[in-house]
């Protein structure tokens, strides 16, 4: 939905103001958690139609990552590397 250059951005579906913001502002060039720590492992993307879901994925493969499936849903990985399940609902 917006971008703040590679600093921000505001994330959104179906049009609405924005549902999720991410920064990197802590976390650029940071090492992945230890194990056992507190971390964000993995989100689910809920996306309102399958119509949405292609143009999303049609979006991730034309930036050049190429999504993997798990059974039912695809994956894409965010910049440091995060799986994001993209689902319909």
């Amino acid at each position: 939905m917006a971008r703040l250059g590679s600093q921000v951005a505001f994330l959104n579906a179906g049009g609405y103001h924005h549902h999720v913001g991410a920064n990197t502002w802590e976390s650029r060039g940071a090492s992945p958690p230890p194990p056992g720590t507190a971390a964000l492992r993995q989100a689910t993307i809920l996306l309102p139609t399958r119509e949405e879901l292609d143009r999303v994925l049609a979006r991730v493969t034309a930036s050049g990552q190429a999504p993997s499936q798990n059974a039912a849903e695809p994956i894409v990985r965010d910049p440091s590397g995060k799986p994001l399940v993209l689902a319909t609902g």
